[in-house]
């Protein structure tokens, strides 16, 4: 994640954070981080209608889940709206400069998100950000080094929940404290809590939770009107992730490696991608190389035979970080005899037209990142279309692992078969996957009107040619107490859509909608005049102090829309039926129709009078 630094639009200076506070909350492998932050237009020009910008990025398997800022001294919810219409909201409050407060969060591009926050008076706002992500390694980091002032309150607070009853104890570290957490048994098993509370406070270093492997293992279920939401995390035991000895590779091989050189990895380090690189060399006798560089174009920049990473470092290290990046340029490959292409990029592609399912590729390309900001559905998208599989570096030490997945058979997910064919079920992973590590997670809704208490899945895994199977039995009546599973298995949905190119625009606005996260169709918006809500026809949060003045207006207004209708339609009906009346009355008198029709203009558009005045003068005429 990077760091919480809200910037003044028009200059880009960081505005000075008085409060900071962070809550985490941990149920199984998936957590749902809040961070509070009270931002002080304190710049020496003040600016009454000043804008501020917030510009973050969140770890891989994360998703916006809810967005709130202060509206007369209370926090105000955000409302799932389409993207379109936040951006148009916010860009006429901002030139209307009256219409109140006025806040959005929407996508940017990746796992990039962009808060903007309008006005900033002087006394401050209160912006909230919540999230969801999935427990990686352990660890849930909150960037801090961005603070080099004092913060006048500084508040961490963490609650771990377990269905287990003997287990570890989570960790919490801030401002150079460690303490575990405080543990309580409750009916349903354990509650780990801890609270650290800072005044007038200097923190550098980042804030971090340590959730022991053992506490992220288990089942979670989650009951919806429409069905079940199931979850569970589960370690695949050691000796059945061991290749078989016919995998052992010990041969020359070509390779191509696609270095991305463009602009936005110029401050990037890049010690995993050579320890990486090690790995996999030293898994051949000699390796013939093939090097591009990536910006704008596809660039080719030598072919040698690679004796040890110092050689392919000294090409990299001439290479010049600027331009634009084009990864549609990646199917102009042609080069024969790859065994297979690493690409090493963020998979943000800048300019031309963005990889997709209708591309193709010569070899199998194994995308592999290590960068904060990156698109990770991008670089899957061009790993399953060519063959090859999508690494992420940040934040992995399974380096070894890594390694072997490429050069030798991948330990993998293959397929899920289940016991409850008569419901609806999708099950998420639902394509083959990598799996890096020892743990598998999984989640699934079970659409179904009848309670089956024991729904069992059938789950494949293995190398190739060296395939077992595992079974799991749920219980569906042991219930948690959080919609944190619907919002995970919604974003694990659009996740996979993304890659399979299966969900429009409409269908993901509507899952949007539906389970109240930041898509890149949706946003969230907060304003606070019921004259913006109803301008926008936009139904207020709960939160919304005039809530209850919003729905009765609102109905009120439909109520006279409708009426409005019905009395012009029944005066259309009205004067159609004398037109017809009168052409009955009328057969013989074609001289008369020919003298109403002059006398009334009726054939002319002097006067831009519409077809109801014409038949109104009609009616006069003959009257």
């Amino acid at each position: 994640m990077s760091h919480f630094s809200l910037l003044e639009k028009s200059t880009r200076i960081p505005l000075h954070v008085q409060r900071f506070e962070v809550d985490i909350q941990v149920q199984g492998f998936l957590a749902e981080t809040t961070i509070l932050m009270k931002f002080l237009n304190t710049l020496d020009e003040y600016k009454a209608n000043l804008e501020g910008e917030l510009t973050f990025s969140l770890e891989e398997n994360s998703v916006i889940s809810g967005f709130s800022t202060d509206v007369y001294g209370t926090l105000v919810d955000g409302v799932v709206i389409h993207r379109k219409t936040a951006q148009v909201a916010f860009e006429n409050a901002k030139r209307a400069k009256k219409e109140g407060r006025i806040a959005t969060i929407e996508h940017v591009i990746g796992n990039v998100f962009r808060a903007r926050v309008f006005p900033i008076p002087k006394e401050g706002r209160i912006v909230q950000i919540k999230y969801i992500h999935h427990v990686a390694n352990g660890f849930m980091t909150i960037p801090m080094s961005w603070c080099h002032y004092n913060i006048e309150k500084l508040c961490v607070t963490s609650s771990v929940f377990t269905s287990l009853q003997d287990c570890d104890t989570p960790s919490l570290y801030v401002n150079y404290n460690t303490a575990q957490l405080d543990e309580h048994k409750t009916e349903n098993g354990m509650k780990f809590f801890g609270k650290y509370d800072g005044e007038n406070s200097l923190n550098t270093t980042d804030i971090k939770l340590y959730v022991p492997s053992t506490l992220q293992q288990g089942e979670m279920i989650y009951k919806t009107p429409d069905g079940y939401f199931v979850s569970f995390n589960s370690e695949i035991p050691s000796d059945r992730m061991k290749k078989p000895s016919l995998y052992t590779i010990n041969k020359s091989i070509s390779i191509g490696i696609i270095w991305d050189s463009s602009k936005s990895r110029d401050l990037a380090t890049y010690c995993k991608e050579f320890d990486l690189l090690e790995e996999i060399f030293s898994a051949y006798e000699t390796v013939d190389l093939h090097v591009y560089c990536l910006r704008n174009e596809l660039e080719f920049l030598q072919n040698s035979r690679i004796r040890d990473l110092n050689e392919f470092k000294k090409v990299i290290g001439s290479l010049e970080y600027d331009g634009a990046t084009n990864l549609g340029c990646l199917t102009e490959l042609n080069q024969p005899n790859i065994s297979y292409y690493l690409l090493f990029s963020d998979g943000i592609s800048t300019i031309g037209k963005r990889p997709d399912n209708s591309h193709s590729y010569i070899a199998p390309i194994y995308s592999i990142c290590s960068s904060e900001k990156a698109d990770h559905a991008t670089l899957k998208i061009i790993s399953k279309k060519s063959g090859g599989v999508y690494f992420n570096l940040h934040g992995t030490s399974c380096i070894k692992q890594i390694s072997g997945s490429i050069t030798d058979s991948p330990f993998r997910y293959i397929s899920t078969s289940h016991n409850v064919e008569e419901y609806d079920v999708e099950i998420y992973p639902s394509i083959p996957t990598v799996i890096v590590g020892r743990n598998i997670n999984y989640i699934f809704k079970v659409n179904c009107e009848k309670e089956r208490r024991e729904p069992t899945l059938n789950m494949l895994y293995g190398h190739e040619n060296n395939i077992f199977q595992m079974s799991y039995k749920f219980h569906l009546e042991d219930f948690t107490p959080t919609d944190l599973l619907c919002k995970y298995w919604a974003m694990k949905k659009l996740e996979e859509a993304k890659i399979l190119d299966s969900m429009n625009d409409d269908d993901i606005l509507l899952l949007g909608r539906k389970y109240g996260i930041v898509t890149s169709v949706t946003s969230m918006i907060v304003l606070d005049s019921l004259s913006q809500y109803l301008l926008y026809k936009i139904e207020p949060p709960k939160t919304f102090p005039f809530y209850l003045q919003y729905s009765e207006i609102a109905s009120r207004i439909v109520e006279d829309e409708e009426n409005e209708l019905n009395k012009r339609m029944n005066n259309v009906l009205s004067m159609w039926c004398w037109r017809l009346s009168w052409w009955e009355s009328y057969p013989q008198s074609e001289v008369a129709l020919k003298q109403a029709l002059y006398h009334t203009n009726f054939f002319s558009d002097k006067g831009n009078k519409n077809e109801v005045e014409r038949i109104s003068l009609l009616v006069t005429y003959f009257e």
